[in-house]
């Protein structure tokens, strides 16, 4: 099973394409009123620790590298001499993750102002991302009406190029129902 780890809020990126739907306002406020209630302890900061809500999914998207400007020291070997040069280096930037499950919960925390929360490291493609993104939404139901079940299966078959069948052993949905919504 994977390991939970504390992960900044600012090291958390959105995926460019949502299919689930709008994230719901509404929702959000609600989390934030429940996680508010169970972590405040005698009016002390908010405790990740008593996140009340499973650990988001995230996959750690690739470090860019960028260009940057040191100054070193070079020594000539014939004259001894030590003169300052300026050169430029490839570094490695921040790592960053992209949120597979679990945005209402990143955006509950953002608005808690919290620094970090719970967090499982995932080691998926995009592409497996998206249908384990489903799988899980059905299982836990919340806020996944029909309307935002039909456009994620339209998006894993039409972009993901995912065959009904393989969606159909993921989501234990019937063939005759993900055929329909294809």
């Amino acid at each position: 099973m994977p390991q939970t780890t504390m992960l900044p809020l600012d090291a958390l990126k959105f995926p460019k394409v949502y299919v689930r739907g709008r994230i719901s306002p509404a929702y959000v406020k609600e989390l934030e009123a429940i996680a508010r209630s169970a972590m405040q302890t005698d009016g002390k900061a908010l405790d990740p620790a008593r996140w009340p809500y499973p650990p988001i999914k995230v996959r750690p998207l690739p470090i860019e590298m960028y260009t940057a400007k040191e100054k070193r020291t070079k020594k000539d070997p014939k004259s001894g001499k030590t003169t300052t040069v300026t050169v430029e280096v490839q570094k490695p930037g921040p790592q960053f993750y992209e949120v597979d499950d679990g945005q209402h919960r990143t955006r509950a925390a953002k608005a808690l102002e919290m620094a970090a929360i719970p967090a499982v490291i995932v080691k998926e493609t995009e592409r497996e991302a998206a249908l384990t993104q489903l799988k899980d939404n059905l299982t836990h139901g919340l806020f996944l009406d029909k309307d935002a079940r039909d456009t994620w299966i339209k998006y894993l078959v039409k972009d993901m190029k995912y065959s009904l069948r393989a969606i159909v052993a993921a989501t234990k949905l019937s063939l005759a129902s993900v055929s329909r919504i294809a």
